[in-house]
């Protein structure tokens, strides 16, 4: 289990809590960073959008960190984000999030974390979600019956092809704020309830300081 703490500035700390002991671990992290749990529990990779085409692997038995450069075939600018181990712990899939204010879609990649070595397996993904041995769980965004965007959950192999429709979660789903297990069994979403109230506020603080 981990915390986030920014409250410290640019770097965030990273709290690791044994749930059965209650013993935490604290590790600092790039800001904005994102975690991923290997599959046997004893390494995480963290990214950052603010440190282009890395990767770093924090081993827990001792917090040594390895950083990993990203390599692609042609020129690229990774902004790695949202990251999933594959299921021997050997790569990582993410998304790219360069374009995440340009209004497209992110890309999804897989990088090999022995020499970096990246490849694009499709350019539509939201989030990474997980990695199974039935391949690789991503969301993207679709337009819902009531109007609103909604996630949608896609498999895909590793080497690439047509994505495969996994399931549709409730339309009033966050798009941002949901998780699916790292069987791909289960997934939770966050519900923001919208009330269509309008409030008028009258004889407010005008120094700002209420």
């Amino acid at each position: 289990y981990y915390f986030e703490d920014f409250s410290g500035g640019e770097r965030a700390m990273l709290s690791i809590v044994d749930i059965s002991t209650g013993r935490a671990t604290e590790l600092p992290l790039g800001g904005g960073a994102s975690v991923a749990w290997s599959p046997d529990g004893q390494r995480l990779a963290t990214t950052s959008v603010s440190a282009e085409n890395q990767v770093v692997l924090v081993e827990l038995v001792d917090s040594s960190e390895v950083v990993v450069p990203l390599q692609c075939d042609t020129p690229c600018s990774l902004q790695v984000s949202w990251a999933t181990f594959s299921p021997d712990g050997a790569r990582i899939a993410f998304t790219d999030q360069s374009n995440a204010f340009a209004d497209q879609s992110n890309e999804l990649w897989i990088a090999a974390l022995d020499d970096g070595h990246t490849t694009q397996v499709t350019g539509e993904a939201l989030r990474t979600l997980s990695w199974t041995e039935q391949g690789i769980y991503y969301s993207k965004v679709e337009m819902g019956a009531s109007g609103r965007r909604y996630p949608v959950i896609y498999r895909i192999t590793p080497e690439g092809g047509t994505p495969q429709l996994y399931a549709r979660l409730p339309e009033d789903c966050e798009n941002y704020w949901m998780a699916l297990s790292l069987d791909a069994s289960t997934a939770v979403c966050a519900v923001f309830d919208r009330k269509p109230d309008v409030h008028i506020v009258e004889d407010f603080d005008r120094t700002g300081r209420r």
